[in-house]
């Protein structure tokens, strides 16, 4: 599954009538259409581990609908539009649209710009920063390098 479809970009570039027209001109082949798609959805989802985030999944997704889900969803539209634009060099994306659209590395920025996913927790010990516990035997012994006699001359 993806945040993306082809339906919610032809939407968001313009609803029934020019959306379709404005697909076809960015990205006429569908293969390049789900390459731009799984770019913009692993920069998505690679800000939300980033972010502390490590519930937001693709396979199975999580979350599939709500508040939360439309933020992903905008944020990875933000992301194909920049990587298919570029591509695309004959199709003019207005500045103003781009600034609407929230980045997804506002996720896990610390200069005050962070944005909150509504409705879901950050985990204290996943993202930047933070640190997973696992629990480990230790498999081999070592034998004490530095001793007293040893370091008599420092």
């Amino acid at each position: 599954m993806a945040f993306l479809t082809d339906a919610y970009i032809e939407s968001m570039l313009g609803g029934g009538t020019r959306g379709p027209a404005q697909y076809a001109a960015i990205a006429s082949d569908a293969g390049a259409r789900s390459a731009y798609i799984a770019a913009a959805d692993a920069t998505v989802l690679s800000a939300c581990r980033k972010g502390g985030y490590s519930s937001v999944s693709l396979s199975p997704q999580q979350p599939s609908s709500g508040d939360a889900f439309e933020l992903l969803r905008l944020m990875s539209f933000g992301v194909w539009l920049k990587t298919a634009s570029f591509y695309a060099r004959g199709v003019e994306i207005p500045a103003t649209i781009v600034a609407t659209v929230p980045d997804p590395s506002s996720l896990y920025a610390t200069d005050g710009v962070r944005i909150d996913l509504p409705g879901l927790d950050r985990d204290p010990l996943g993202g930047d920063g933070g640190a997973d516990i696992i629990n480990g035997t230790e498999l081999t012994s070592s034998e004490r390098v530095f001793s007293t006699r040893s370091l008599i001359l420092f």
